[in-house]
């Protein structure tokens, strides 16, 4: 008579399994109960170290992130109060006319220009 192999069940999640599911699935595996609670805590820890892990590298990076946030927050705060804002094309003619209206020509008179 042959003896069959036992069938083994792969079981895929998407989401966290807990310790106790982690038991259970373990407990329908054909090996030795020293091994099985062996492999289970193993399996069991690295799953909790890769979260702690996961969560510790969140809050370094979003730590980093908001120092870096409030950094340039205050270089363009220091900018904005000493930089005038960018001039717009009228407002460079405005002040060439300004300009050439208040300064004297190469003959002394205001406001003449050499065209006009």
């Amino acid at each position: 008579m042959q003896s069959q192999a036992p069938r083994l069940t792969v079981l895929t999640t998407t989401r966290s399994v807990s310790g106790s599911a982690w038991q259970a699935l373990a407990s329908k595996l054909p090996i030795t109960s020293r091994l099985q609670s062996s492999l289970v805590t193993s399996v069991h820890r690295w799953a909790v170290d890769s979260q702690r892990s996961a969560c510790r590298n969140a809050m370094v990076a979003g730590t980093a992130l908001a120092v870096r946030r409030a950094e340039r927050e205050e270089v363009e705060e220091f900018l904005a109060g000493r930089v005038p804002g960018p001039a717009t094309e009228q407002d460079r003619l405005d002040a060439l006319q300004l300009e050439s209206a208040s300064s004297p020509d190469a003959q002394g008179h205001p406001g003449h220009t050499a065209h006009g």
